[in-house]
């Protein structure tokens, strides 16, 4: 613990000397560290190691550099005055309400629960996981999935022979360049097989060999594209081609939609075709870091990741989101689309755009859907909210609130006036002022819903059974994961 994280574990051991005032460690390779603060004086604070150290006679020497930076006198200080300015003192808790209400409700097996949730559930909805097994459904939790405008739709077979693609993509659905090739591969109706890999931000991930043999530089998304032929004796063979970035990769997808023998309905090119179009398309999405949508998304991790100046971040943010506004709102490009129609643009474009909104609201309070300042931008997210390919990998602002932290490498900070959203987001509900409560005391008014997802889960009903669904079905590992100490 103490090689891989010694900032956190010395922050955890400063928490413990707060309690106890004091703290001793030695471990086995003979690295000793004496912590008293019972005085308040860090004068005493010792750090000894002797000849081997904690990496035999290959010590690192940058762990030891991060030691002893971070039982410096200021950084021990520092760190003392963040503790108590966040200690609020003792707090009674009445556990009655609560007590009250448990032994009113009646203690079931998973099977029971089980049982009680098919009686409640409508014929689609029972035919889910079925579905899910035979790919046809667009879900992230899918391990592959066909297409009935296909030639060689065969939900029953999942060999490579019927895949065009090996669509590599991250396990959680955390990764926006994932989520491009995701919302491709379905505009396209590419048949495709799903593997799934960890981010370099899971904690404790590794990448199996067998990935890293196509991806050494280990990163996501990566493809391969399954072209057949036929060999001798009528024997199909597989020419596949490894392609390791995701523009490259929706390139792919798209000459391989309208060009693919597999697929019956030919889907038309998201790509452009004149020459006026190419370089329209350069400017917002293709000219790298000069593009629009890099010039947005480089303003948003300014304002999202900076102290020093947050009024300025700010501005600057919301004067590139009046250019997006604009560049929506073109007579050259009638409709919500930034090319007109749904093109790649709009593709590339989303994924960010998704994650600026819930990271804003979630940590500075700023809403990013106010129709008042950014109509059409407002517009442009309604209406591809109402595209299957993206509704069905889009994700919640509580989730990305906690997915986007360790994928930065800078925090992100809060900002005066956040509260009340972040709240809103963190329990998904804000007292109301006419909310009921039950007997037990229990409070059961919920009001604030996220916006962006329509009518999808209009019924709440329909939202409570698909939740217990996917608790019910996955209890094992839930219950694992909940004991793992």
């Amino acid at each position: 613990t103490m090689r891989t994280c010694s900032h956190q574990c010395f922050f955890f051991f400063l928490m413990i000397c707060k309690v106890t005032s004091g703290f001793s460690f030695i471990n086995s390779k003979g690295l000793l560290v004496s912590l008293d603060l019972r005085h308040r004086s860090i004068s005493n604070t010792k750090l000894h190691l002797d000849g081997e150290g904690m990496a035999g006679s290959t010590f690192n020497k940058h762990i030891l550099g991060d030691i002893i930076r971070a039982l410096q006198p200021s950084y021990l200080s520092q760190v003392k005055k963040s503790i108590d300015g966040n200690l609020k003192g003792m707090e009674t808790l009445d556990l009655e309400p609560f007590l009250n209400f448990q032994s009113t409700r009646t203690q079931v097996s998973w099977e029971v629960l089980a049982n009680t949730l098919r009686q409640q559930q409508t014929s689609q909805e029972k035919s889910f996981r079925s579905k899910l097994e035979q790919g046809l459904i667009h879900s992230p939790l899918a391990s592959y999935r066909v297409f009935k405008s296909s030639s060689n739709y065969l939900p029953e077979s999942k060999s490579k022979s019927n895949m065009s693609i090996t669509f590599y993509r991250d396990s959680a659905a955390w990764c926006p360049y994932c989520q491009k090739v995701y919302i491709a591969l379905e505009e396209k109706q590419i048949p495709y097989r799903v593997v799934k890999v960890d981010m370099n931000s899971y904690a404790g991930s590794s990448k199996p060999s067998d990935f890293l043999r196509i991806q050494p530089s280990g990163s996501l998304p990566c493809a391969v594209i399954h072209r057949h032929r036929e060999g001798n004796q009528n024997q199909n063979q597989s020419e596949d081609q490894v392609i390791q970035q995701s523009d490259d990769i929706l390139a792919a997808i798209d000459a391989l939609g309208s060009n693919n023998r597999n697929i019956k309905v030919k889907v038309p090119s998201l790509l452009p075709n004149s020459q006026a179009e190419i370089e329209y398309m350069k400017f917002l999405c293709d000219d790298g870091r000069n593009s629009l949508e890099r010039r947005l998304y480089a303003e948003w991790l300014w304002y999202l990741t900076g102290k020093r100046r947050p009024v300025e971040y700010r501005q600057r943010f919301e004067a590139i989101l009046d250019e997006v506004d604009s560049t929506l709102s073109s007579t050259d490009t009638p409709g919500p689309f930034f090319m007109g129609e749904f093109s790649m643009a709009d593709i590339k474009f989303i994924p960010f755009v998704e994650r600026q909104s819930a990271s804003l609201l979630y940590y500075k309070g700023f809403n990013l859907r106010d129709a008042s300042k950014w109509p059409h931008i407002v517009k442009w997210l309604e209406a591809m909210e109402a595209r299957p390919s993206y509704l069905a990998t889009k994700s919640d602002v509580y989730t990305h609130s906690r997915a986007l932290p360790p994928q930065l490498s800078a925090g992100c900070e809060f900002y005066e006036g956040c509260e009340e959203s972040r709240d809103a987001v963190d329990i998904y509900c804000l007292p109301t002022t006419n909310a009921n409560a039950s007997s037990s005391g229990i409070r059961i008014g919920m009001e604030w819903r996220e916006e962006g997802w329509g009518n999808y889960y209009k019924d709440t009903q329909v939202a409570q059974r698909e939740a217990a669904e996917r608790i019910i079905f996955n209890h094992i590992n839930i219950v694992k994961f909940a004991a793992r100490a």
